[in-house]
């Protein structure tokens, strides 16, 4: 397993499983993850993040992909605080 593989285990195994199963581990997914945990971002906070609030969302998946790039780019939060 490379060193990449850990955070977006740790992700995949933080989120509840109905959501495991709606969220596809893209090249992207895996880019915004490790993007975020190198900024310091636990691997559960993001999957907290991720999934806050969307049960019940057909685009579930979409909502997680959107607030995972956003805290994979820096300057997206600084306007957020």
């Amino acid at each position: 397993m490379t060193d990449v593989a850990d955070p977006v285990r740790a992700f995949r195994d933080a989120l509840k499983p109905w959501l495991r199963s709606r969220l596809h581990i893209t090249p992207d997914v895996v880019a915004w993850i490790s993007s975020a945990v190198g900024q310091g971002h636990t691997p559960i906070e993001l999957a907290e993040f991720a999934s806050y609030r969307v049960a019940g969302l057909d685009n579930a998946e979409q909502v997680m992909r959107h607030r995972l790039r956003r805290w994979a780019r820096p300057e997206a939060n600084d306007d957020e605080q």
